[in-house]
């Protein structure tokens, strides 16, 4: 629906509720990364890699703000732990911005 205030206050509250809920702080990480607020972004994506340090989607996502704002070591840090975790899709980051 791209309603993506509407999405964010939904996990805002959700987080008030669940505050170490790592899924809806991966969701609200999503959100702010297509309202471009890259910054609040990455320190979602940090919230969930907290919670469970295995979670391969939030240092895939995590790596693609870095890329956004010039860290492309630390992108290229998390692409590689994303892809150690299983993600496959990591790997192809890693090519197209790593080397």
């Amino acid at each position: 629906m791209h309603d993506f205030r509407g999405a964010l206050l939904d996990l805002d509250i959700l987080l008030k509720l669940e505050p170490n809920n790592k899924d809806a702080y991966n969701n609200r990480g999503a959100v702010k990364a297509n309202l471009n607020d890259i910054q609040g972004s990455i320190y979602d994506f940090n919230q969930v890699i907290m919670l469970d340090p295995n979670e391969r989607l939030a240092y895939h996502n995590r790596g693609k703000q870095k890329l956004k704002i010039g860290d492309k070591e630390g992108a290229c840090l998390d692409f590689s732990k994303a892809g150690e975790l299983g993600d496959e899709g990591a790997y192809e980051l890693i090519r197209q911005h790593c080397n």
